[in-house]
Parts: structure tokens; sequence; C-alpha cells
């Protein structure tokens, strides 16, 4: 509730050491776009902001930010018969990090050797991607584009 002990000290007691403060995306394997946009888009008022793909031609991911915010849900369209591996890709989510190369670094130090080294995605931001033991990927990634988006304008 407003003005409760709980919520006045929401968020202080998260340690400095932590690699990320906020989820900015989900994303989740879709088999039928009208279904899924008939709810986020038309029940629940999400609203389309960016879609990209693996190629400038062809649509893969849609974008569908909430409403009144900044994050979003990410549809990852066009998955046939996935393997384990393309379905934790796939199934995803992305931790905000102001710097890409700190948090490298900051799971370098803990222990993780990341498969890949951080890049910049077809949206023109940076990540990073991680992988847990269920082989889900975890996206480190910086909030704003460095390079102009593959695909489609992004929009405000």
């Amino acid at each position: 509730m407003p003005g409760s002990l709980h919520s006045s000290n929401f968020g202080k007691f998260l340690p400095a050491t932590r690699v990320s403060d906020h989820i900015i995306h989900v994303g989740t394997t879709v088999s039928d776009r009208a279904a899924f946009d008939a709810l986020y888009r038309d029940i629940l008022g999400f609203r389309e902001f960016w879609h990209g793909g693996m190629t400038d031609d062809k649509t893969n991911w849609v974008d569908m930010r909430v409403p009144d915010g900044t994050d979003w849900f990410e549809y990852m369209l066009e998955v046939k018969n996935p393997t384990a591996r393309t379905l934790g890709v796939m199934n995803h989510m992305a931790l905000r990090v102001p710097s890409i190369q700190a948090g490298y670094k900051q799971v370098m130090e803990r222990g993780l050797n990341p498969p890949q080294p951080p890049k910049i995605g077809r949206d023109g931001k940076w990540q990073l991607n991680l992988y847990d033991p269920n082989l889900t990927r975890v996206e480190l990634m910086e909030p704003k584009p460095v390079e102009k988006p593959c695909c489609s304008p992004m929009l405000p």
C-alpha cells in the first residue's frame, strides 16, 4: 500500500553488487500472432514499437510495449519444431544494465564465461547473452540503441 513500510523501503536493501536492477523485457515463442495481439494489444493495451528479424526483409520478433511504460513483451515468431536449445534462446528475459562492458566484466569476475562476448543486436542495442542450466537465455541489455535498428523504426 502507498505509504507502507514496505513501499517506502522498496529497493533500498538490494546489494550494490547486483548485475541489474530491472527486467526490461521477456520474450516467448508465439504460434498465432493474431491470438496474442487479441490479448496483449486489444485487451491489455500493449502497442507495437519495433519489429525485426534475422534479415531485414523478414519479421522474426515483435516488441510490444506495456501501456504507460518502457518495458516490453517480445513475440518470437516463426519457431517451428524447436530443440531445447532453440526454446531456451527464444523464451528469454532481458536485464537492464547501464554498461554492457561493466556487466560483462562483473559476470566474468564471478566465474561465468559467456559463450560469446557482448554484441550489438539487430535492434541497435548492446547485449550479452547468458544461459542458465536449463538453456534459457538471459540477456544483459543496455536500454538505448547505439546504432540505427534494422528492419523498422523504433517508435517512441
